[in-house]
């Protein structure tokens, strides 16, 4: 207790945490932008944060050791560069245990003496984290339960006929959902994975299927498909 309080009561050195899942507005409740002018207007003339001080990422934090800049926030916490933290919820800092956790330990020693939040209130005292603990575990649960969700609603659409992702080779999909050969492309394919059904050489297929009119999709889940097997 003695510790913490010599600690809180010396110089508070800031940095900014922004994050979002996914590229994908509809699935972000809170885009880069809008958590930084809410971080921003509840620090106004209070903390000094340069650009050099935030640290963003666009990427989940479901799983532990995925976000860079998030590591080397936390690298540049236990050198002593900053000892707290601007962020808009705690869930922007910590969807999993480990690094929950870790965010938790650094207070406990210190080095972590403060976090702000325009959406939650942090007290720097046995109570303060556990609650903070809590808003961990919570973010966990949802972040879990949506994965559950996600993959019911898969195996719904793939029992129904029905395509979860338009970016298939071969078809296209309908109003409904509904997947129905896109012609040329279908044919192609069709013949290609006729000739593997033949034992024909993967190379003479990929070389085959580069002789047609065979449209390639410029990406599927944000890589380059290359023009071979």
């Amino acid at each position: 207790v003695g510790k913490r309080m010599i600690a809180l009561g010396g110089v508070k050195k800031y940095a900014m945490y922004l994050r979002k899942s996914t590229k994908g507005k509809k699935r972000q409740v809170r885009s880069i932008k809008d958590q930084k002018k809410d971080c921003l207007k509840m620090i106004k003339g209070k903390i000094k944060i340069g650009d050099n001080d935030i640290f963003i990422d666009r990427f989940s934090a479901k799983k532990p050791g995925q976000r860079t800049n998030f590591s080397t926030m936390i690298d540049l916490i236990k050198k002593g560069k900053y000892n707290a933290i601007v962020a808009y919820h705690p869930d922007r800092l910590a969807r999993n245990m480990k690094e929950g956790g870790e965010i938790i330990d650094l207070i406990d020693q210190c080095k972590i003496i403060d976090l702000k939040f325009p959406t939650y209130v942090f007290n720097n005292d046995s109570n303060g984290i556990m609650s903070l603990g809590i808003q961990f575990v919570i973010a966990k649960q949802y972040s879990d339960n949506l994965s559950v969700s996600s993959s019911r609603g898969n195996r719904g659409i793939a029992t129904e006929g029905k395509m979860s992702n338009k970016n298939k080779y071969g078809y296209k999909v309908d109003t409904h959902r509904y997947p129905i050969p896109d012609g040329d492309n279908f044919n192609i394919l069709q013949t290609s994975f006729q000739m593997a059904l033949e034992n024909k050489p993967l190379k003479v297929i990929s070389e085959w299927i580069n002789t047609q009119s065979f449209t390639y999709i410029p990406k599927v889940k944000g890589k380059a498909i290359p023009k071979h097997i």
